[in-house]
């Protein structure tokens, strides 16, 4: 159950009250009803932390020097927190003025630096101390992963992902049964939608994992589809891929800052995670990984580097490894103090809130932007994302447009024009993230109308 403030509480039933049958009345279809949404948001004022691109900067001759850009591509690069440079300063400051010194003394000293954020990261992913390090980008996190859970012996050697997973997923799925010695044709299984459909059948993903049985090693899946938004019961897939002896393990790279996440509860093996999407941190900033305490990390294959070593004995240097347990134990190098500066801001702003409470204001503003689509562009947009369950989507929102001029990828190019920041995807969709730590419920009723110019231009 969803646990959310008053103030939340409030927010939903003014959109609520706005909305019948899944469209915005006439009477509440204006700028003034969104600003007061705006006024409204218990989170509204995290915006003030975030430097918000200007148009200007975006699209060549524009005249209005502060116009901010509506930006909905937090789903891929997050906006930068203003108290980001001020933090990497501090730590090339105790660089300048202390050397060697920096290892262990000052602001993030660089060979504690992961150990010194990492629990902030606990209430946004639900786990426990001891269960997460920041640590390597996503992919190489989910490689290390794969190589300790993915152990194929018998008949126990398939691995079931989702049809149209992340590339960077296939591949390295792929490339660990032929790893493996195993022909990825026989061994990699894809769940589809049915003909028709972009999303995937909760059922036919629980009767896959049931039917594949014994055969199954490892279920690899996201708590939110990157392409089309879904939000997947994750508990349950988990469950199931338990309950026929095989592992569970996530790559939360579009859930991690979206929505909810209960990796400790939902008895998650392992999940992976990047900290530049929702998380807001800079570009190909160090990602993360989880492993249940459940699980005792001597028992897996893993390839050893000297960072998870016990740090009481890491700088004896004998060679005798000494595991320092968990997932610390899949650390390999020095950890990157500049790179874990920038997600020190954006952590901080996370947890001045729960989870909970971000999700419920991503998805009040994914229905706002939903049911605005449906009530001014009408029979223009198709819906890739779950647009009728609120319980299958977080604040993302995928559409293509119907045939007829323009075209999708002419109305992507339109809207960046008009300081849209949002992107694209083969063959037709446009993917929004209107994010509830930095965007407004303006930013949706002035989207939508933008949106409606360029598809009917009077």
């Amino acid at each position: 159950m969803r646990e959310v403030t008053a103030e939340i509480r409030d927010l939903e039933i003014l959109i609520d009250d706005a909305v019948h049958e899944g469209c915005v009345t006439s009477e509440n279809r204006t700028r003034g009803f969104a600003a007061k949404l705006d006024e409204t948001n218990p989170l509204g004022y995290l915006r003030g932390h975030y430097f918000i691109p200007k148009i200007k900067d975006l699209v060549k001759q524009f005249d209005d020097e502060n116009k901010e850009a509506i930006y909905f591509n937090g789903n891929s690069l997050g906006c930068q927190p203003k108290a980001t440079a001020s933090h990497i300063t501090s730590v090339l400051e105790n660089w300048k003025v202390k050397g060697m010194n920096c290892h262990f003394q000052g602001y993030l000293p660089a060979a504690l630096c992961d150990e010194e954020i990492q629990n902030l990261i606990l209430p946004i992913v639900g786990a426990k101390a001891g269960e997460v390090a920041l640590m390597n980008s996503l992919s190489v996190n989910l490689q290390l992963l794969l190589l300790a859970f993915y152990k194929p012996s018998g008949r126990r050697r398939k691995i079931i992902i989702e049809k149209h997973a992340f590339p960077s997923d296939y591949y390295l799925v792929a490339s660990r049964i032929e790893l493996a010695g195993l022909d990825p044709d026989e061994c990699l299984m894809e769940i589809s939608p049915k003909e028709g459909r972009h999303t995937l059948d909760h059922e036919d993903i629980l009767h896959a994992i049931e039917e594949t049985g014994d055969e199954l090693a490892l279920v690899l899946w996201p708590p939110v589809q990157y392409f089309t938004g879904q939000v997947f019961n994750i508990e349950e897939i988990i469950s199931a891929a338990h309950n026929v002896g095989a592992y569970c393990g996530l790559d939360c790279a579009h859930g991690i800052g979206n929505i909810e996440l209960k990796l400790h509860d939902w008895k998650a093996d392992f999940a992976v995670w990047c900290g530049y999407k929702y998380l807001n941190g800079s570009p190909g900033t160090v990602g993360g990984a989880f492993l249940h305490s459940s699980i005792d990390a001597k028992t897996l294959i893993k390839s050893r580097g000297w960072w998870g070593h016990k740090l009481d004995s890491r700088f004896k240097m004998d060679n005798n490894w000494d595991g320092s347990g968990g997932i610390s134990e899949f650390r390999l190098g020095n950890p990157p103090p500049i790179q874990m500066a920038t997600l020190v801001a954006p952590l901080e702003l996370f947890n001045r809130h729960s989870m909970s409470q971000f999700e419920a204001v991503g998805k009040l503003l994914s229905g706002y932007l939903i049911s605005l689509l449906r009530a001014v562009v009408g029979s223009r947009i198709t819906f890739i994302t779950p647009h009728t369950d609120v319980d299958s989507r977080g604040c993302q929102v995928s559409f293509t447009l119907t045939s007829g001029k323009p075209e999708p990828k002419a109305v992507f190019r339109d809207l960046r024009e008009h300081g849209v920041v949002c992107d694209f995807r083969e063959p037709g969709s446009i993917r929004l993230a209107p994010v509830p730590m930095y965007n407004k419920f303006t930013d949706v009723f002035d989207f939508v109308n933008i949106l409606k110019n360029i598809l009917h231009p009077e």
